[in-house]
């Protein structure tokens, strides 16, 4: 069946002319088709890839704020006198456990209020803290 086939094209001027015409309609098509894949994996490429940036900027920004955050409250528990009342960390006057776990518990309430929130410029969902 084969032979049958290829020994028209080999034969026949009009299967040859045929087959050329066919070839030579194809091959715009296949151009514009590699073409267009080509562009289009280079835009989604630069895509992916702006998109990533935009991420790894946004993680930079609230990383920045909750350090800041984090440091903001570091300092206010460290300059509290009631916590650390000398430098060399002995207390003048021990209250009772009790009282300094109830005190303990009602500074870091008070940092973590709702109440004092500020919502962030930059991401809605952020919070900074009034310390």
């Amino acid at each position: 069946m084969m032979k049958r086939l290829f020994h028209r094209f080999q034969k026949s001027l009009r299967y040859k002319l045929m087959l050329l015409m066919v070839t030579i309609a194809i091959m715009p098509l296949i151009l514009v088709t590699l073409f267009a894949a080509n562009t289009t994996k280079q835009s989604l490429s630069l895509e992916v890839i702006r998109s990533n940036e935009s991420r790894m900027d946004w993680a930079a920004k609230y990383l920045d704020e909750k350090f800041d955050q984090l440091q903001a409250v570091s300092y206010s528990l460290l300059l509290d006198k009631s916590l650390f009342p000398n430098g060399n960390g002995a207390a003048d006057s021990v209250n009772s456990p009790d009282a300094q776990d109830t005190y303990i518990q009602e500074k870091l309430r008070s940092l973590y209020s709702f109440g004092t929130e500020q919502p962030s410029d930059d991401f809605g969902q952020s919070r900074k803290y009034d310390v």
